[in-house]
């Protein structure tokens, strides 16, 4: 299992709820990607929020996407600005790249 964990930061000149519904379309298109199970958002505080998305590896987050995930996306860029990414993966997984890996 893959997750990957999105910090936004709300511009200026957004307010809280259209920050609130960018992230939530962004969230539903996600999970119209082959692979993605699960795309949620969570409030930080007023001006940040996090995004957490589920797949079944790292492999479909690097998809190209559809062309409704391309639109959410650069929606949401619009009114926010990325503060930090974090890609999480299961120890399983880990210690199994590790050993292809030949260490």
């Amino acid at each position: 299992m893959a997750i990957i964990v999105n910090h936004w930061q709300r511009r200026d000149r957004t307010t809280i709820e259209e920050f609130g519904n960018a992230a939530y379309e962004f969230c539903r298109a996600q999970r119209g990607v082959e692979g993605i199970g699960s795309s949620r958002f969570y409030w930080v505080n007023s001006d940040t929020l996090v995004i957490q998305s589920q797949a079944e590896s790292f492999e479909a987050f690097d998809r190209t996407g559809t062309p409704e995930l391309g639109k959410a996306s650069f929606a949401l860029s619009d009114i926010a600005r990325p503060a930090s990414t974090e890609r999480w993966q299961e120890p399983r997984a880990a210690t199994e790249l590790y050993r292809r890996a030949g260490r």
